[in-house]
């Protein structure tokens, strides 16, 4: 699963590599945007391609996947966002609900 998530954030990225070119992506007015999906893509193909390599010991300096896995929650509710069809108002909902007791579940640890 975490393969698939990954396989179509590469996908996103680079159909927006494609249509904008490096010069727009890199600088162009959804830069920071851009960048930190790129960002966010590569650090969890690194986590996967680490775990996949069975070599869990080295991610000690790495963010958790957990917290990748949030970051991805995030974006992809910002994708549906953009959709607005009646289809994606419960996934959007329920999303919305993990968001919004993360506050809570960091409190409490």
């Amino acid at each position: 699963v975490d393969g698939m998530f990954s396989l179509v954030f590469i996908l996103e990225i680079v159909i927006k590599l494609a249509m904008h070119g490096l010069k727009d992506f890199l600088f162009g007015s959804l830069r920071a945007t851009n960048l930190f999906d790129a960002s966010l893509v590569l650090m969890d193909l690194l986590l996967l391609i680490l775990i996949t390599a069975g070599q869990d010991s080295s991610m000690d300096g790495l963010p958790s996947p957990s917290l990748l896995r949030l970051a991805r929650l995030v974006k992809i509710s910002r994708l549906l966002r953009v959709f607005q069809l009646k289809v994606f108002s419960d996934v959007l909902t329920m999303i919305q609900g993990i968001i919004g007791g993360m506050g809570t579940l960091m409190w409490s640890m």
